[in-house]
């Protein structure tokens, strides 16, 4: 073979490889897709409304929460559905931010969470799977559709899949109202929640403003970044009511590490939707 046909071969080989890149197939949201398919099936809601009964035996806090905001008297749901669009993120300290799609699904029934980010990396797609399902977390990062950036798994992501899980359950009476998450009220304006699913516990706390708003959720969880458990936080914030529901419109979450903080994540376009 000649230089010239080496190189001519390698040029095609660069072209295929971008075209490639461009095409809108990808293995990992063939994959997503195919568990969020799975796990909707398990996750069929009630043909009921939930009232002011169902939820006489929470705290006094949370039932404030719920009858203020406008989250009584709707529908029971399965599944809560986030999509996010153009959010912010960062990968760590020290990294770059990044613009992307993120869309999550928490299924009530199975206690699972499958969520995805789309974006790009070095100028090459970049795809994130975060998951909790049958007990187990786990984070995968793909860029260029193929090649896995890291894959972590073990006892710690399980338990921080589930703090993530619990935090997210705030947003739909269907979330709160389930018999393996006990509540303890420490305030008139924050109630401890300790979420159990298969042998394993995680445990928050939800803080609300004089309107009844939830402010935020604060948890220890783990950090791949520092190997330890730090101060995790999700804040609430611009609330506004639309058809009688009101939610905020603006949703960051925090590292509070011990030599600085590190706002990861927020967003202001995004949508909270159920099944």
């Amino acid at each position: 073979m000649t230089f010239k046909k080496l190189l001519l071969g390698i040029f095609i080989l660069a072209i295929l490889i971008i075209i490639y890149i461009k095409l809108p197939f990808s293995k990992t949201r063939k994959e997503f897709e195919s568990k969020v398919l799975m796990l909707l099936e398990e996750s069929l809601p009630q043909n009921r409304k939930i009232t002011k009964d169902d939820i006489n035996e929470l705290p006094e806090v949370l039932q404030k929460y719920l009858v203020n905001n406008g989250l009584c008297d709707i529908g029971d749901a399965g599944t809560i559905i986030f999509m996010f669009y153009e959010a912010d993120f960062k990968m760590g300290r020290g990294k770059d931010k990044l613009k992307i799609e993120h869309a999550v699904y928490n299924f009530l029934r199975t206690n699972s969470r499958c969520a995805i980010i789309n974006t790009t990396k070095y100028g090459l797609p970049f795809e994130g799977i975060d998951e909790y399902i049958i007990g187990r977390g786990r984070m995968k990062g793909i860029i260029a559709k193929h090649i896995t950036l890291f894959d972590v798994t073990g006892k710690d992501m399980d338990k921080s899949a589930l703090v993530t899980y619990l935090a997210e359950s705030i947003f739909h009476p269907s979330g709160l109202l389930k018999s393996n998450i006990d509540f303890r009220q420490l305030d008139n304006y924050s109630v401890e929640a300790t979420i159990t699913n298969r042998g394993q516990s995680a445990t928050g706390v939800f803080y609300f403003n004089e309107r009844y708003e939830m402010t935020s959720f604060k948890a220890k969880r783990f950090s791949d970044e520092t190997k330890s458990y730090e101060d995790w936080e999700v804040i609430a914030s611009d609330y506004k009511r639309e058809k009688n529901i009101n939610r905020p419109t603006r949703l960051q979450a925090k590292w509070h590490y011990k030599d600085g903080e590190l706002l990861y994540f927020d967003s202001t376009n995004f949508s909270i939707q159920s099944l």
